[in-house]
């Protein structure tokens, strides 16, 4: 059963290329980059498993945490393209 999970992270080390992070994460059967760091994927992962999977792309001084997504947010400032992702995938 899939699950939208709210992934962010910190990368700590300076001039490094994340681009096989974000490749990982644009894998998932649907996805949002909702900030530069933070973004939502519709994953048959467990919240254990997706952080596991991600770390394989991320370096050991870098954090980052996974939480379910219900569907329900504010924002403020954020895209029009993310907006409408959001309202088009409310969950809750």
């Amino acid at each position: 059963m899939s699950t939208y999970y709210v992934v962010s992270y910190d990368l700590s080390k300076p001039g490094r290329d994340y681009e096989e992070l974000h490749k990982f994460l644009r894998s998932h059967r649907d996805w949002a980059k909702v900030l530069e760091s933070v973004w939502i994927v519709e994953s048959d992962l467990t919240q254990l498993e997706l952080v596991n999977a991600a770390l394989k792309h991320m370096d050991a001084n870098d954090h980052i945490i996974v939480t379910p997504y219900t569907g329900v947010a504010a924002w403020y400032n954020i895209s029009p393209e993310v907006q409408k992702w959001i309202q088009k995938t409310h969950v809750s």
